[in-house]
């Protein structure tokens, strides 16, 4: 399982669980269990609702936007979605033909691989 905590951008902590495709639902319960201690369940990331949000945010000023959406994008901030560097290894072309991985690109890519989070499958909590 990927975690991955923000702390000193909201008013209260963040941390965000990405859930395994398959798994043992025991371990992910008592992995769940250890991780979350201090904090409290606010939901998937589509789930979250606007009262929750505008208790996060540090300041509420652009009227364009919902609390939900403002509070989306200081996630964003800290996280991805997908990966802007893609999924597959980054290579270069030596010679004609022939390619190998680009190590400080590929390096790049696997530090926002840390980063990126499945959607679908990330839970998000809240520090009580």
């Amino acid at each position: 399982m990927k975690t991955y905590e923000i702390k000193d951008l909201l008013k209260k902590g963040l941390l965000l669980i990405e859930l395994p495709e398959n798994g043992n639902t025991f371990d992910e319960l008592t992995f769940l269990d250890s991780e979350t201690k201090g904090y409290t369940l606010l939901g998937k990331p589509d789930e979250i609702m606007e009262d929750d949000a505008a208790q996060l945010i540090p300041m509420y000023f652009d009227y364009e936007k919902t609390a939900v959406e403002y509070l989306a994008e200081m996630i964003e901030s800290e996280i991805y979605w997908e990966n802007p560097l893609g999924d597959k290894p980054i290579l270069f072309e030596y010679t004609k033909g022939k390619s190998c991985i680009n190590e400080p690109k590929e390096w790049e890519r696997i530090k926002s691989e840390q980063k990126t989070f499945d959607k679908n499958k990330s839970l998000i909590f809240v520090k009580i």
